[in-house]
């Protein structure tokens, strides 16, 4: 791919009296990506630009007496051991089809039952289509994602289930007042496990499981240090608490607080910013009404 090529599908127009003889074109757009506000044209300014900064990185500086100013910070705790990747997730760019999404809750729905299928109730729970397959009434159970969920006019619930077998419609009196309030705390596409009796027309639910984590040994760790967690600061936007970060990130220096609160924040050792740290730009239209920052570089 040509530089011109390279420039225009980064967005940038190269003007056609540039002289480029001897310049590094893969560091030339390097250059571009790293300037903090984008030119539209690509003019013999900004090549003399780059020019003029890659001759100073390329200057011959040995035997030049250059006095350099070090600041040290001290850590607070000098020990601190390095961070032991368990296990890594890499990175997987590919397209993504609607096979990939079918073995997302396929893969869900399976670690779900598992988990379920742990309860005494549940451990012979059948497959959705082995309780349709039964003729006349009998007691039985089974786990499925939860397609639907609704209310008639009688004020009874329907519960409709799906599992890689089929479907079936779940039954729920309104006289059963437990029942009914499991059912009003019932999402769509969760997986849960029932029990009652079958019939033609409906699955009479006797009672709802819903998934819980099992019981296991608290793992602590030999030094006494705490892992803080952020998110949705949403930086840029009117609605960002700019004070209230800056106490936070205050404390985190132990700055201030209480006593006790500043012991807290000096063993505060991993810090997790889970998600939408800045508002964003052009996200949706008519945003920049709701933003204090509408510079995507800034």
């Amino acid at each position: 791919m040509s530089f011109i090529d390279s420039c225009c599908g980064k967005g940038f127009l190269v003007s056609d009296k540039v002289d480029l003889e001897g310049v590094d074109e893969v560091k030339l757009l390097d250059f571009l990506d790293s300037l903090p506000e984008k030119p539209f044209l690509i003019n013999q300014d900004v090549v003399d630009r780059f020019r003029q900064g890659s001759n100073f990185f390329n200057a011959d500086l040995k035997g030049r007496n250059v006095n350099v100013e070090v600041s040290s910070v001290e850590l607070r705790d000098k020990g601190l051991s390095r961070v032991e990747v368990v296990k890594n997730y890499p990175l997987n760019n590919n397209l993504r089809s609607m096979s990939d999404w079918f073995d997302f809750y396929l893969n869900r729905f399976s670690s779900m039952r598992k988990l379920l299928e742990n309860r005494n109730e549940l451990r012979n729970a059948s497959s959705i289509a082995g309780i349709n397959s039964l003729s006349g009434r009998n007691e039985a159970a089974t786990i499925g994602l939860v397609k639907d969920v609704r209310k008639s006019q009688n004020e009874n619930f329907l519960v409709e289930l799906e599992d890689p077998t089929g479907e079936i419609i779940c039954f729920v009196s309104a006289k059963n007042s437990d029942m009914v309030k499991k059912c009003e705390n019932i999402v769509h596409d969760e997986v849960i496990g029932v029990t009652g009796t079958t019939s033609s027309r409906f699955f009479f639910i006797n009672d709802i499981i819903f998934p819980e984590i099992p019981d296991s040994p608290l793992k602590t760790s030999p030094v006494d240090e705490y892992a803080c967690f952020i998110a949705d600061t949403h930086v840029g936007s009117i609605d960002f608490e700019a004070k209230s970060f800056e106490k936070f990130t205050n404390w985190l220096k132990g700055n201030c607080g209480t006593e006790e609160q500043k012991l807290i924040a000096r063993k505060v050792k991993y810090l997790f910013v889970i998600g939408d740290l800045v508002d964003g730009v052009g996200v949706y239209p008519g945003q920049e009404k709701e933003l204090e920052i509408k510079d995507i570089y800034k």
